[in-house]
């Protein structure tokens, strides 16, 4: 069953996106938006954007299941050969804010797990090998929604997007 969908186009690059939304998706809790876009000059499926967005101040448990779920979608992309240097995992971006699993293929396409609005435990990074370890650090979920997202990108690189002329501003 489909909720909604809605057809726009993106003022900056000029691509267009149809954005499905659904009342449930595996692996993750609660409504998705499934998003297609399509690249600014060839017309064709750029990306795919798929978010499961928890509105509000979900609780713990909703919190984990989201988790659970980017850990199931990036177990799935951990099996894949990838060339060394070609992926991160675990990468905090800011308070709340985790990169699961980035990968870029050898033909220049991309694949994203992130997570927004979690709890994370951070490790203490500590100058010098020999240093004593330090036990990790609970940093809070940050107040408001919780988001998982999972995208696809045919080309991270050279992305089908507006590029104005040289020298036009």
């Amino acid at each position: 069953e489909v909720l909604q969908t809605k057809e726009a186009v993106d003022a900056v690059d000029r691509t267009r996106a149809l954005a499905i939304l659904v009342p449930a998706l595996a692996p993750a809790p609660g409504r998705a938006t499934i998003s297609y876009v399509f690249g600014y000059q060839s017309q064709r499926l750029a990306a795919i954007n798929i978010a499961w967005v928890l509105e509000g101040e979900p609780g713990a448990a909703q919190r984990d299941a989201l988790l659970a779920a980017g850990t199931q979608l990036t177990g799935e992309l951990v099996g894949h050969q990838w060339s060394v240097g070609s992926f991160i995992r675990g990468h905090v971006l800011g308070p709340g804010t985790l990169v699961m699993f980035s990968g870029r293929d050898a033909q220049g396409g991309g694949v994203e797990v992130r997570l927004d609005g979690m709890g994370l435990a951070m490790e203490q990074r500590i100058a010098g090998a020999d240093a004593p370890a330090r036990p990790s650090v609970w940093v809070p979920a940050p107040s408001g929604a919780a988001r998982l997202r999972y995208s696809l990108v045919s080309q991270v690189e050279r992305p089908d997007v507006y590029r104005p002329a040289a020298g036009s501003f």
